[in-house]
């Protein structure tokens, strides 16, 4: 189930990459640029008077996003890209990223599943070459004879 979930999460990060590269001058006008990897991102200045106000600042942000829905809905990315943000240090200003989620492409998750994969091939190795020693039956040549009567 993971690496089907795998294959998938890349499947739409590689379109949202290949929609993204070859329409960066319409997000441009909008002022989202497109990174190598296809990340869309921009600064968003605050105001003076929310720039003051620290709690209002993240949501000035958010609705800041509403600007960007038009072109995305356009793009049909709305539904695939999520913002993350975060202050700029030392300016009265956010980095906006767009990007697609990415919950199983991580370097662990695939060490972690391959090494589970592996282990659990040769662990039924092991267990058939113990049956097939101590009791004497062929585990596979069984199933096989089960299968064709």
């Amino acid at each position: 189930m993971y690496w089907f979930k795998l294959f998938q999460e890349i499947r739409i990060w590689m379109l949202s990459r290949k929609v993204a590269k070859s329409n960066s001058e319409e997000l441009l006008e909008f002022g989202l640029r497109v990174d190598w990897i296809g990340r869309l991102y921009t600064v968003i200045n605050l105001p003076e008077e929310v720039a003051t106000q620290p709690y209002s600042q993240q949501p000035y942000v958010l609705s800041q996003l509403r600007k960007y829905d038009e072109v995305l809905l356009r793009l049909q990315l709305s539904d695939v890209l999520y913002p993350e943000f975060e202050k700029i240090p030392g300016e009265d200003a956010y980095l906006l990223v767009l990007t697609p989620e990415i919950e199983y492409l991580s370097t662990w998750r695939i060490i972690f599943n391959t090494v589970g994969w592996i282990g659990g091939f040769y662990g039924t190795v092991a267990l058939h070459n113990l049956v097939n020693k101590v009791y004497g039956i062929n585990l596979i040549q069984e199933l096989i004879n089960l299968i064709n009567v």
